[in-house]
């Protein structure tokens, strides 16, 4: 296996508009644009240009030396304070950044200060230093995932090695960063944990990282392929291990061993009796170890109160990292416990981020209720013509409740022009798929010749099975006809 990487870490655009700053990068360099007046003020005028060159480049600790370069040449000057107070910003370094626009505002004419004021409001806002704490927060534990990986490099033993990596597919998980995902999947490919390995193909596809030309990339998805790890889940063989010997690699941290021992228990099997009990201090050890799989059965545990106190909190946060780690099972619950009313601090559209990969990937289920969000969303959120696309696709797919959905959209004109003709052809298709929920409906549009020429005897017919299905109004419906 070839020696892992993580770049350094840098700060993305991203990174600087979840900071507040985004508008603070464009004023600043907006405000440098300075026009050359002397000798002295071009080769000012220069650095002040490679400065922010180099901060477009996201070449923080350069970009702050060259505007401290500039401040020497004449700290008579506003823009090198400035340029300074935005480097000093991107790296999270708040105060100092603080300090330097102030000085900027000292110098600045007129017609820069009030900008100058901005940029500083928004530097001292608190959303500005929550976000600043998080991106630290976040540095932090890249730093520390770049160590490990480091260390796992430059292991003298093949065990040291593989607790290195061990600890860092713990640590790493929830990071959905392109780079770590794709030395996740290299150490997950190491490791020989193909579920989890699958699960990062997954994010590694929604996040379309798998099309980069970048070699490195290209080497995991070929790795990947090679073991059709990214169309289907693979699982390790463990059926010439002991029971012994995989006891003892899950205690010493193997993924796919703690998620073994965790499915043997909850379901039993030829070598182990089922024990409740068991199964789920295995999966929550698999879960603290990064195993999404894990999280999502956990999730499923406390969702339902199987064999633990009922906890819809719990199994929320559970199915969300699982979510965020690429497996979309997971993604598919979360949008079940938001349309369920059991997801009572998730909004829309957090559901929709964290559930609508699912959909992409193909799940049927998932994009019916990835468009039955869409249709009912709070305003500003709510998208007809989304919706509708999403519940075509699921129909097509053949989720029975999802005919009904796009026949009722089409009956009512929501995200296309009313059209009765197409709601029958739909509805019927429900119907006929099984959807008792719509018999009553068919009947009526035979009978009123709504979409379709009147036949009473199909509304009859329908009325008979809807009220056979327990519809009082069908049953009034029928007896309307028989007279």
């Amino acid at each position: 296996m070839p020696r892992l990487h993580l770049s350094a870490p840098s700060l993305s655009k991203a990174r600087i508009a979840s900071a507040g700053l985004r508008s603070a990068v464009i004023t600043i360099t907006a405000l440098c644009a300075v026009s050359p007046v002397s000798l002295r003020a071009q080769s000012y005028d220069a650095t002040i240009k490679q400065g922010q060159a180099l901060l477009a480049r996201e070449m923080l600790h350069e970009a702050f030396l060259v505007a401290s370069a500039a401040i020497s040449m004449d700290n008579e000057r506003w823009e090198g304070y400035a340029l300074a107070s935005l480097a000093l910003a991107a790296r999270g370094e708040k105060a100092d950044a603080i300090a330097y626009v102030d000085k900027a505002l000292e110098r600045a004419p007129k017609d820069k200060a009030a900008t100058l004021r901005e940029v500083r409001a928004k530097l001292a806002s608190p959303e500005s230093v929550r976000s600043q704490q998080a991106d630290s927060d976040a540095r932090r534990k890249r730093d520390a995932l770049t160590i490990i990986v480091d260390e796992a490099d430059n292991a003298k033993s093949p065990e040291s090695r593989i607790q290195l990596l061990r600890e860092f597919i713990t640590k790493s998980t929830g990071f959905t960063d392109a780079d770590i995902l794709i030395t996740r999947a290299a150490v997950a490919i190491e490791l020989d944990y193909p579920k989890l390995a699958w699960c990062i193909a997954q994010q590694l596809v929604l996040s379309g990282a798998h099309r980069s030309e970048d070699p490195k990339v290209r080497r995991v998805f070929a790795h990947l392929e090679r073991r059709g790890w990214i169309e289907e889940m693979g699982t390790r063989d463990f059926s010439a291990t002991s029971l012994d010997d995989i006891h003892k690699q899950a205690l010493d941290g193997d993924l796919e061993a703690l998620e073994w021992s965790a499915i043997s228990h909850e379901l039993g099997n030829e070598h182990i009796e089922k024990n409740l009990d068991l199964a789920v201090k295995w999966y929550e050890r698999a879960a603290e170890h990064g195993s999404p799989i894990s999280m999502n059965e956990l999730g499923v545990m406390y969702l339902h109160g199987k064999n633990v106190a009922q906890d819809h909190a719990r199994a929320l946060k559970l199915f969300k990292t699982a979510a965020q780690c690429g497996y979309p099972r997971a993604m598919t619950n979360v949008l079940v416990m938001y349309r369920s009313g059991l997801a009572l601090d998730l909004g829309a559209a957090e559901a929709l981020q964290l559930g609508e990969g699912a959909a992409r990937l193909g799940d049927a289920f998932a994009m019916m209720l990835v468009g039955l969000i869409y249709a009912s969303a709070p305003d500003g959120l709510r998208d007809d013509a989304r919706a509708l696309e999403w519940l075509r696709k699921a129909a097509d797919l053949g989720e029975v409740k999802a005919l009904s959905r796009v026949g009722a959209f089409y009956k009512l004109g929501r995200g296309v022009p009313a059209d009765p003709k197409i709601a029958f052809h739909w509805l019927l298709k429900a119907a006929n798929a099984g959807d008792g929920d719509v018999y009553c409906i068919v009947a009526d549009m035979y009978r009123t010749g709504e979409g379709v020429a009147v036949d009473l005897a199909e509304a009859k017919s329908w009325y008979a099975k809807a009220a056979a299905n327990g519809s009082s109004q069908a049953a009034e419906e029928l007896d309307k006809l028989k007279d």
